[in-house]
């Protein structure tokens, strides 16, 4: 008689168990049915109001001991190289579930995260935390590296006003969420710019009108407030701002990210109401410059030139002579 092989009985111990437990989170699960390449299903987030906000997740289920090297604190993964190439350019995060079927536990990381990271992007392996127990998940960190939150959107007008009273709390960073949104509007204000020299320019203007002699101030609490902002952004679902590579730039190298995000219809109708209200105030005689600039309008950004930047025009020039030359002896 024909026999079920063994491994195709621990394959799919593995993809019963996490979609076992992405029902039990209150998520989606939806199995590859015709043809895996790689890809063992999708996962669709839902908000703890059963609301579906349309964000996704790839998954890739690894069922079996071969697939579990102890290092401490984490389990090494060692894809193959046609994988490591196809989830790192995956247009969604791809969550990878190593499942050990000798005592049910299953683990995950989002390995396209990690296939982007400087620090693990030219190793071998897939690092997964110990500490990443499918078991003891929630939604909302399965699904960190998406950007998909259970906070509810708020009404517009709630938005604004939280935009303007969420500062820092200090005289010598004097920002508000609005500040850094309205000034970093561009693209005929369709997207919004984002970086570390927005915030410390727009401080700095801010600070020179008030006649105060001092300089900006930024520390810990000021870099929380700055990324805060970000995570706004998206929570709120005010532009379309890539999470991933946000997070690389928060946690492995320690900064700020700079971006350029197209803003979402939410984002564009809060530009709108910006404007509105702009208008009411301006016809009350309560705001001034009715024909001067707006609240929400465009400024261009453009890559700030420095000294040593002109110093590599001409050796970029060099350098793209010597390559169409022809080929170059071996090193």
């Amino acid at each position: 008689m024909p026999r079920a092989p063994q491994n195709l009985l621990q394959e799919r111990a593995g993809i019963l168990a996490v979609a076992t437990e992405i029902n039990r989170l209150g998520l989606i699960w939806r199995e590859t049915i015709m043809v895996d390449v790689g890809i063992d299903g999708q996962i669709e987030f839902v908000n703890e109001a059963g609301e579906a906000l349309g964000h996704l997740a790839a998954a890739q289920v690894k069922s079996g001991p071969s697939y579990f090297h102890d290092h401490g604190s984490e389990w090494r993964f060692y894809p193959e190289a046609k994988h490591r190439f196809y989830w790192e350019r995956f247009p969604i995060p791809v969550l990878v579930f190593l499942h050990s079927p000798a005592d049910g536990t299953t683990y995950w990381v989002d390995a396209r995260q990690a296939l982007r990271s400087p620090g693990t992007s030219s190793s071998a392996y897939v690092p997964v935390p110990k500490s990443n127990r499918l078991q003891d998940a929630t939604r909302e960190q399965l699904f960190s590296t998406v950007g998909a939150s259970s906070l509810p959107f708020l009404p517009l007008e709630d938005v604004l006003l939280k935009m303007v009273v969420t500062t820092p709390g200090n005289a010598s960073f004097p920002l508000s969420y609005f500040d850094l949104f309205a000034n970093g509007l561009t693209n005929i204000a369709r997207s919004v710019y984002y970086g570390m020299d927005l915030a410390v320019e727009v401080a700095e203007e801010i600070l020179a009108g008030t006649g105060v002699d001092v300089g900006i101030d930024i520390g810990p609490r000021e870099h929380d407030f700055l990324f805060g902002y970000v995570l706004f952004l998206v929570e709120q679902h005010l532009a379309d701002v890539n999470v991933s590579d946000c997070l690389t730039y928060w946690y492995d190298q320690e900064m700020q990210p700079t971006f350029v995000a197209p803003l979402t219809s939410r984002g564009r109708a809060l530009v709108r109401l910006v404007g509105e209200l702009q208008e009411q105030f301006q016809s009350k005689g309560l705001l001034q410059g009715e024909s001067g600039p707006r609240v929400a309008q465009e400024d261009f950004v453009r890559m700030a030139f420095t000294p040593s930047h002109y110093a590599r025009i001409p050796i970029i020039r060099e350098f793209q002579q010597l390559v169409a030359s022809g080929p170059q002896p071996p090193v």
